[in-house]
């Protein structure tokens, strides 16, 4: 099993990139892809209720809600196969990051995830919150605002610091950054 986490602020291309990672790596004979969302708004159980949250159309305490996305990294525990590649769309440093903005110390954060495995690479989609907000569809959710994007950021630079952490200027052209994520992944696949 291979797991390769897309992590950034919103509007960072996190979703984007990881499409194009999938669409090209679907297209290596012998391998198996799967893709995952965090948080995953389709599931039957808690999916209807994380939406509604993020589009503000309920609201919870802090500490609820940073479980309760949390719980969705859960959901598919079971679904797990070592012979496949993982590629997820948010993963473990976005809980941790949210929930620290949200107002959990890090070392509690941290906890809330402890035992999904580690990726093997972190993808860190790196885009200042300026240049983020200017781009299409911020504001519209929850946490689309850049005090709370500051913090997720600040947070997800002090966990970029590990070997297994690739850190992309997300405002370079999609496909440039395409190929530096391609580049990075046959290596790993390769080993």
């Amino acid at each position: 099993m291979i797991v390769i986490a897309f992590e950034g602020g919103d509007r960072a291309g996190k979703s984007t990139q990881c499409q194009m990672l999938l669409e090209r790596l679907a297209k290596q004979p012998g391998l198996r892809v799967s893709h995952r969302r965090y948080p995953n708004r389709q599931h039957p159980h808690l999916g209807p209720l994380i939406n509604d949250y993020l589009a503000q159309r309920i609201n919870l305490p802090d500490t609820a809600a940073s479980l309760l996305l949390a719980a969705s990294l859960f959901e598919e525990a079971f679904e797990i196969d070592d012979q496949e590649i993982y590629l997820y769309d948010r993963y473990k440093a976005s809980c941790t990051a949210y929930a620290v903005a949200r107002g959990m110390p890090h070392e509690q954060a941290a906890l809330l995830t402890k035992s999904k495995p580690d990726p093997h690479l972190t993808i860190y989609l790196r885009l200042p919150v300026e240049q983020a907000s200017a781009r299409a569809g911020f504001g519209q959710e929850r946490f689309d605002r850049q005090d709370f994007q500051a913090k997720v950021v600040s947070t997800l630079d002090r966990l970029a610091d590990s070997s297994s952490w690739m850190t992309v200027d997300a405002s370079l052209p999609v496909e440039q950054i395409a190929i530096l994520i391609w580049n990075r992944v046959s290596e790993l696949i390769k080993s």
